[in-house]
């Protein structure tokens, strides 16, 4: 229908969105169920990402069904408020670290009933992968590979005595603890400061610590130690809340920075963290600060 030869970058562009709708609508239009599947969307182009929104919105009515994954230390921040505006067209499902119970539960889905694996197991998998579901699949292929991890024919097994001298070749929880290790005296104070305050925390909050400490604040800094702590996967940030809402990736990093602080500074931490709640609670009035405080 088009010659190519003949159109310019735009009519390009515009020719083949066309024909890429045109021959989803017709694949949509089939009597079954069609699933799409779209990987790393942190990595599209706006245009490619209005073109998926555009195509979300017009198929909605076809049994098309688009599932996308995203991840959020990957994205720009003005992307992903984009997309977490856009909850009448997705249904935002955020993927949280599995729990031991619910990593046990993984395990045995993926493998099939027919295992063998005692509780040790499963408390290996859960610290050496910090909960990721990801890192756990790489952490049994890691065994299995290495013969650690075997079949019968009707049973999975594990060979016990190898397993606990075994070191993963992708622990998690020493990869994060390593890289916070090399990171700058004051970044790590900061954040072992922001553990203090709890598994979750926020940018005010903080901000007005550090203050009560130092003495002096400066937002952009703070702001640039907690990115570098998204980018290494330390914490995550949820933006469907609002900006500035953070929390640690695991409670090993929690216990790790607090650890950093001697019982006298954390004490002082613990008193500013209660003062400044009380005066937020006092300016908005919010009685769920003293609950935050008692805790």
């Amino acid at each position: 229908r088009y010659d190519p030869i003949l159109l310019k970058d735009e009519e390009k562009k515009t020719a083949l969105q066309k024909e890429l709708f045109a021959l989803i609508s017709a694949i949509c239009a089939l009597p079954d169920m069609i699933i799409f599947f779209i990987d790393d969307l942190q990595w599209v182009d706006n245009e490619t990402l209005d073109f998926i929104l555009y195509l979300s919105d017009m198929l909605q009515s076809t049994k098309c069904f688009i599932v996308m994954t995203i991840r959020e230390e990957n994205s720009d921040i003005e992307f992903l408020k984009d997309i977490h505006s856009r909850e009448h067209i997705f249904q935002l499902i955020e993927l949280e670290p599995f729990n031991e119970d619910a990593i046990r539960k993984f395990i045995i889905n993926m493998l099939g009933n027919k295992v063998m694996l005692g509780n040790n197991f499963y408390q290996k998998i859960y610290t050496s992968s910090l909960g990721s579901p990801f890192i756990i699949i790489s952490l049994l292929k890691n065994l299995y590979d290495n013969n650690l991890l075997y079949t019968d024919g009707t049973f999975w097994k594990l060979d016990e005595k190898r397993f606990n001298n075994f070191e993963f070749e992708n622990d998690a929880s020493k990869l994060l603890l390593g890289k916070l290790s090399n990171y700058e005296v004051y970044d790590r104070d900061i954040l072992a400061i922001a553990s203090i305050i709890g598994k979750e925390f926020n940018l005010d909050i903080l901000g007005e610590i550090v203050f009560l400490k130092y003495g002096t604040i400066d937002f952009q800094k703070i702001i640039s130690i907690l990115d570098l702590g998204k980018n290494d996967h330390i914490i995550t940030e949820d933006i469907s809340r609002g900006k500035g809402i953070y929390s640690f990736s695991h409670d090993k990093i929690i216990e790790y920075l607090s650890a950093m602080l001697d019982n006298e500074t954390k004490n002082e931490i613990h008193i500013f963290c209660a003062e400044t709640l009380i005066e937020k609670s006092k300016q908005n009035k919010d009685e769920g600060s003293i609950y935050r405080i008692a805790y």
